[in-house]
């Protein structure tokens, strides 16, 4: 069938700008004609919407068109065959044998097409069941079959030591090239069912606000009720366990969850008359409240009939008693539109463990200026001379106490990890008496403590001795066998104490397993393996693309470190663009798109004619803005925030001073971008020990930039009930809220602070 042609309107909330219809219309031929599209949009230009509804409006013709093609196949009509099937029935007329495989494929596809449309149907059907039944206490009758499941639980929570046992030893490992099965997934629990035979659009932001904004952005859309949408978040965002959720760092709240799982798995298995014996450990084996299949589905089919954000989806988990992590993941095989952050897309393990298959499907990014350094910071790697002592001896104490029982394959990796991690430690370890090239004799000072070197990956291999390890074999046992997570069980339950241990490089040291509270690393895990196998993941890329940073420290080991650092962003994207149908990067400044051309375009072999730029101007008039630009304050002090005079504190008072005047004056929100984090706490202390910001805050409430991604939508919406509070006639001196923000930070980018969230916007910025 012929392309299909950009249509000359679209289904805009309003009527649109010329940019936006041009926008649009340029972003639904990209997508019909399969090509990377760079697009560049100022902020304020209506970008995101301009995004849905081009996008969703190629996707609804798409299918249609999909749609009556399987419909003329299934009825034997022969003109819908692709041009090239055509050709190739030309050439083969005589015979009979190639025409007929040529339609059984057709046929085959085509039924695929109507058995997805079906099960669409079915579950349409299924969920106006449920409304239908309960109404709006829609799940009131669930909500009390929980309630009385988790009433009956019994509080059988013994295991047999030998079991626990059991569960930390490594499986049979029977060689490099074996598949091995894995029942800790999700998808293993659950009958999920085939993904949807239709093209699906992925859509990444660099943060969870902007994708909230955006996925409220497509409910002011007539799609609102034609699409389904589904919103991706990690644990941290999702989870609803506080056993989970109280735990601060990522890596314990994944293994946790994961534990809880297999905890389900064993509560539901158990045998009513297990034998208990004396030697027992006493586990919860209840596993979590939310990991209950039926409500996971029920859950899922309501995302997938209502669009949602992340939170609501978490109120609505609460309200059911389902996981609303895995219900989303469970949601995206049916999903037209998955909305996604960067880190999920951009990390090719992550797409793998949340199932996102981008074949023949839509990648649009959002935000895309700083996606060459996302790239680069999320594949850079850093591990400590401290993890990599604690690796040690916590895979030292493993391989001792189950050595009779680990098949001989286990032991040769164990025993090449533990190489690996000594020769890192000798290539750390720095005498005091090692000459520095780069410092005089005499004194030691602040660079003699310290020593850095940048190598190259292979020389760096050299360095460690460790060249004739297959890097390449062992990442592919620690992935298969999953040693990392059996070593963290290890360390949680029979970790010894490690302030009796003594870590001589070699030596070989062996002493008997302690049982004592789980030993919880300064970086938030209980054991560091997995870096250490982010790390050797990292040894497998080629030498051109890295460089590998050493850092020595005499004073403390603790200091010593390596670094991976990822020099060609384009390794890490060529997946996503060879297997996506197309490509589009957005944002409010895209210039020059040359650098994204060479630096992730290139070396995925994109050619020249695949590539579509498109740029515009504002839709706001020369009369509509008002930038001003303030050279000096109130008392004629000069502004300079260069580098070398920015921590002046008569400068920085002046600044207050200025702040405060325009705060009295300028009614509803009031937003200040500093170039750092740093520079704002140094401007906020200055400001309170001179009385500042008690005079600022007579007048606006004032609200902080959190670093924590996961507190930022809070704070965000603070200031907005905040200014909406004072906004009309009110008993106090306020007069709305200003708002500290960072250049670069967690609100300083796809925020839109429209008509009383930001009436001024100050920018302290280097002159």
């Amino acid at each position: 069938m012929a392309a299909m042609e950009a249509p000359a309107d679209f289904p805009f909330p309003f009527k649109p700008y010329s940019i936006q219809t041009d926008f649009m219309r340029s972003l639904y031929s990209t997508l019909e004609e399969g090509k990377v599209g760079l697009f560049e949009s100022p902020t304020g230009t209506g970008k995101s919407l301009s995004i849905i509804c081009g996008c969703l409006k190629w996707l609804m013709d798409h299918q249609e068109k999909e749609t009556k093609r399987c419909e003329a196949i299934l009825s034997g009509d022969v003109s819908v065959l692709p041009l090239s099937d055509k050709n190739e029935k030309k050439s083969v007329v005589d015979d009979w044998f190639a025409e007929y495989d040529q339609r059984k494929r057709l046929r085959d596809e085509a039924f695929k097409m109507k058995l997805a449309a079906d099960k669409r149907k079915q579950r349409q059907e299924r969920i106006s069941l449920l409304k239908e039944r309960y109404g709006t206490s829609l799940f009131s009758k669930r909500q009390a079959t929980v309630k009385n499941e988790k009433m009956s639980i019994t509080d059988e929570q013994v295991t047999v030591a030998s079991s626990a046992d059991n569960e930390l030893l490594l499986d049979e490992y029977h060689s490099d090239d074996e598949h091995m099965e894995h029942n800790d997934s999700f998808e293993s629990d659950c009958d999920i069912e085939d993904e949807d035979q239709t093209v699906k659009i992925f859509y990444a932001s660099r943060t969870h606000s902007q994708l909230t904004q955006f996925v409220h952005e497509v409910k002011k859309t007539s799609y609102k009720d034609t699409v389904s949408v589904i919103p991706l978040g990690s644990r941290q965002t999702c989870c609803l366990n506080k056993s989970v959720t109280k735990l601060q760092s990522i890596s314990l709240i994944n293994e946790r969850c994961i534990e809880l799982q297999k905890n389900k798995k064993k509560s539901s298995t158990r045998d009513n008359d297990t034998v208990k014996t004396k030697r027992h450990r006493t586990v919860n084996s209840d596993g979590c409240d939310y990991y209950k299949l039926n409500n996971i589905e029920t859950m899922r089919d309501l995302a997938l009939d209502e669009i949602q954000d992340i939170e609501q989806l978490v109120t609505l988990g609460r309200d059911i008693s389902g996981c609303p992590y895995y219900a989303t993941r469970y949601a995206v095989p049916h999903a037209q539109l998955i909305v996604l952050p960067y880190n999920i897309l951009l990390h090719s393990n992550t797409r793998d463990a949340v199932g996102i298959k981008l074949k023949g499907n839509i990648v649009i990014i959002d935000e895309a200026h700083n996606l060459i350094d996302t790239i680069s910071s999320i594949h850079s790697v850093h591990i400590t001379m401290h993890q990599i002592q604690k690796t040690h001896s916590q895979l030292l104490q493993y391989r001792d106490r189950y050595q009779s029982r680990l098949k001989a394959k286990n032991l040769m990796y164990i025993d090449q990890i533990l190489f690996v991690l000594i020769s890192f430690q000798r290539l750390l370890t720095r005498s005091s008496d090692t000459p520095n090239p780069h410092t005089s004799t005499g004194t030691i000072n602040q660079s003699q403590q310290e020593h850095c070197e940048l190598v190259r990956l292979n020389e760096f291999l050299l360095k460690a001795k460790i060249d004739n390890i297959n890097m390449f074999k062992l990442l592919q046992y620690c992935k298969k066998s999953q040693i990392a997570k059996k070593l963290n069980g290890f360390a949680e339950s029979y970790q010894r104490d490690e302030a009796t241990i003594k870590d001589d490089i070699g030596a070989n040291t062996s002493s008997s397993v302690v049982r004592h509270q789980g030993d919880i690393d300064r970086d938030g895990i209980r054991s560091p393996l997995m870096i250490i196998q982010q790390f050797i993941e990292s040894l497998t890329t080629a030498d051109q693309d890295c460089r590998i940073v050493i850092k020595q420290s005499n004073d403390s080991s603790s200091q010593s470190s390596l670094k991976y650092l990822l020099l060609n962003p384009s390794v890490h994207f060529t997946d996503i663009v060879k297997e996506a149908r197309a490509v589009v990067l957005a944002g409010g400044t895209m210039q020059p798109f040359s650098d994204f051309k060479e630096q992730l375009f290139t070396g995925a072999g994109v050619p020249i004619d695949r590539f579509f730029e498109f740029s515009c101007g504002h839709v706001i008039g020369d009369d509509q803005l008002l930038p001003l630009t303030l050279s000096k304050g109130t008392s004629g002090y000069t502004f300079n925030f260069n580098y070398e005079q920015r921590q002046d504190k008569q400068m920085i008072i002046e600044l207050g001073r200025t702040i405060s005047n325009i705060v009295t004056i300028v009614p509803g929100g009031v937003v200040c971008f500093f170039p750092s984090y740093e520079y704002e706490k140094l401007v906020f202390n200055i400001w309170e020990k001179n009385g500042l910001l008690d005079r600022i805050a007579n007048k606006k409430q004032i609200f902080r930039e959190p670093k924590l991604a996961s507190q930022a939508e809070l704070v965000l919406s603070q200031y907005a009930r905040c200014i909406e509070y004072n906004g009309g006639i009110s008993v106090s001196s306020l007069t709305g809220a200003l708002m500290s923000c960072v250049v670069g930070g967690k609100l300083s980018e796809g925020i839109n602070f429209s008509d009383n969230l930001g009436s001024t916007s100050i920018d302290v910025m280097f002159t």
